[in-house]
C-alpha cells in the first residue's frame, strides 16, 4: 500500500492508499490524528473518572458504567484505525508528508494538518507542550497579578 491522495474529512483528513499491484485502495487517519486522539482519550477519561471518584460514597453502578463507557469506548474507537493499520501495510516508497498539502486558507485547518503529520508520538508530545505553555503563562499571570495586587 502506497499513498495516493489526502481527502479533508470533518476536523481532519484521511490518507488514501492505494495497492500499486491490484488496485485496491483504503484510507486512514493520520498517525499524528491517531496519536493526538489517543492522548486526548486517556486525558478525557481520567477526568470522568477522578470526577466519580471524586465522590465520599463512591461512584455506585451508574457511575461505573460510565466510567468503563469512557474507557472502553475510546479504546474501541482508535483500535479499530490501530487494526486496520496493521492489517495494510504501508509499503509504498511515498511519504505522507509528500502528498500535496491543502490550499485552504483557514488557520484551524492548517493547524491541523501540521499536527497530523508529526506522527503518532510527535502529535501528543506537541499538543502537551502546547497545553503545558498555556499552564505556565497563566500560572505567571496569576504569580505577577497576586504579587502586584499585595
Amino acid at each position: 500500500m502506497a499513498p495516493a491522495a489526502r481527502e479533508w474529512k470533518g476536523m481532519g483528513t484521511e490518507i488514501r492508499y492505494e495497492c500499486p499491484e491490484c488496485g485496491h485502495a483504503v484510507s486512514f487517519m493520520p498517525d499524528g490524528a491517531i496519536g493526538a486522539g489517543v492522548l486526548m482519550w486517556i486525558l478525557a477519561s481520567s477526568v470522568v473518572t477522578a470526577f466519580f471518584l471524586y465522590d465520599k460514597f463512591g461512584p455506585g453502578i451508574i457511575g461505573w458504567t460510565i466510567i468503563a463507557l469512557f474507557w472502553l469506548g475510546g479504546g474501541a474507537v482508535y483500535a479499530v484505525d490501530m487494526h486496520r493499520r496493521l492489517r495494510y501495510p504501508v509499503t509504498g516508497a511515498a511519504n505522507s508528508a509528500e502528498l500535496p498539502k491543502f490550499k485552504s486558507g483557514a488557520p484551524l485547518r492548517r493547524a491541523i494538518g501540521w499536527i497530523e503529520r508529526l506522527g503518532f508520538l510527535g502529535a501528543p508530545l506537541v499538543i502537551l507542550a502546547i497545553m503545558l505553555a498555556f499552564l505556565a503563562i497563566a500560572v505567571a499571570i496569576g504569580f505577577i497579578g497576586e504579587a502586584l495586587s499585595n
